[in-house]
């Protein structure tokens, strides 16, 4: 009976490490999947990131250049605003320089 129990044992302590041995393969199996799939999710994270930073950079992009066209549609309508008060004094004081002079001319001739 001893021999009996003894394979027993011997058998039990063969499928315990056939188990263990299972386990560790398992375990190293799924291990490597879940550094598979966290690979995987980085990736997928990383590409997703730089899709949004470029969504970002570009709309920043086209913003700045609006604002750049607006400046100079705003800079032009000032200048020819300027010009136009520019010569609109100009023509003013032109037009009283020469009223002034014809005036002193009259006097002059009546005088």
């Amino acid at each position: 009976m001893v021999k009996s129990d003894v394979a027993k044992l011997a058998d039990a302590v063969n499928w315990l490490e056939e188990s263990l041995k299972e386990l560790s393969n398992e375990s190293r199996e799924k291990s490597s999947q879940l550094v598979s799939l966290a690979d995987d999710l980085g990736k997928q994270i990383l590409e997703e990131s730089k899709k949004y930073l470029n969504k970002a950079i570009n709309e920043m992009d086209n913003s700045y250049k609006q604002s750049i066209e607006i400046m100079k549609d705003e800079y032009s309508k000032k200048e020819k605003e300027e010009l136009l008060l520019t010569e609109k004094l100009g023509n003013e004081n032109y037009n009283a320089a020469v009223k002034e002079v014809i005036d002193q001319i009259k006097k002059l001739v009546s005088g």
